[in-house]
């Protein structure tokens, strides 16, 4: 066997690891247990979805008590992939998001009421011309 062929996997080898993605580890606390994360996204990012899977399994446990938190998470996993799947087919909006969506709509509003008063003086004001002429 010829050092070429020999070596080969371990060149690949090495190829591949210093192609790999970094990854952030991040400890985050999810029902009073810490898990270690490890993932491609900003550590706020992942801190932020694992306040919110816990605020969702501390919600189901306060509606349900004395569940096993292996149920307490199924049904968590569940209640999240629901509203997932409402948001999906715009179905629902989160209460923050409608306020927001809610507040640009009315300022369109006020902007197309403004233009269509500008347009209502304009075609008062050709309507008063062509009376002249």
């Amino acid at each position: 066997m010829n050092d070429s062929c020999k070596y080969k996997w371990f060149v690949h080898f090495l190829d591949t690891i210093i192609k790999m993605p970094e990854f952030n580890v991040l400890k985050v606390d999810i029902y009073g247990r810490q898990y270690p994360i490890r993932g491609e996204s900003d550590p706020e990012y992942i801190q932020s979805v694992a306040r919110f899977v816990d605020a969702k399994m501390r919600e189901i446990d306060t509606e349900a008590s004395g569940l096993p938190a292996l149920k307490v998470a199924i049904l968590a996993a569940l209640n999240i992939t629901d509203e997932l799947f409402k948001a999906q087919e715009g179905q629902t909006l989160s209460p923050s998001l409608r306020i927001e969506f809610e507040d640009r709509i009315h300022k369109w509003i006020d902007l197309l009421d403004a233009e269509l008063a500008e347009v209502s003086d304009v075609s008062d004001a050709e309507s008063q011309l062509a009376d002249i002429i």
